[in-house]
């Protein structure tokens, strides 16, 4: 980044608003708002959905939380040492205002990259309460496929 000409934007900003151009700007309370929504999103501590991998002899297990998702809306598929989990979170009250929202709606995907390749061939899921769990029998194959929910 260029600070000089970041300066001179400043400056300049500062001349043609009168005053602190940042102050201004910065103790907006809608821009106060729009700082926090964007910090959830850059600044939060796992992507969405938050996930574990475990490793159980010949299985990789790898678990996902994803509240408020139905299955139907979910898809699992494994590309040799990657596992995509993909679907819809539907917003559950969309007749009424939102007076503090703090959960992301909408399509979403995750790649994991996995310890090592996976079979396809065996591999389970099973999604209850919010909870995904994906078992991968270790393999060394490099086809993607489907896997179905239980």
């Amino acid at each position: 980044m260029d600070f000089e000409k970041l300066k001179q934007w400043q400056d300049f900003a500062r001349k043609a608003g009168g005053g602190d151009f940042w102050s201004n700007v910065f103790n907006d309370q809608w821009t106060k708002e729009a700082l926090k929504e964007m910090s959830k999103t850059f600044f939060s501590e796992a992507p969405f959905p938050r996930t574990d991998v475990y490793m159980d002899g010949g299985n990789m297990i790898v678990v996902m939380e994803i509240p408020g998702v139905r299955k139907e809306d979910l898809q699992v598929a494994v590309h040799g040492d990657r596992l995509t989990v993909s679907g819809v979170v539907t917003q559950p009250y969309t007749a009424h205002a939102a007076v503090n929202k703090e959960r992301s709606y909408g399509p979403f995907e995750r790649t994991i990259q996995l310890p090592e390749t996976a079979a396809r061939e065996n591999a389970l899921a099973r999604y209850e309460n919010g909870i995904l769990e994906v078992r991968l029998p270790r393999t060394h194959q490099g086809q993607t496929s489907k896997i179905n929910i239980e």
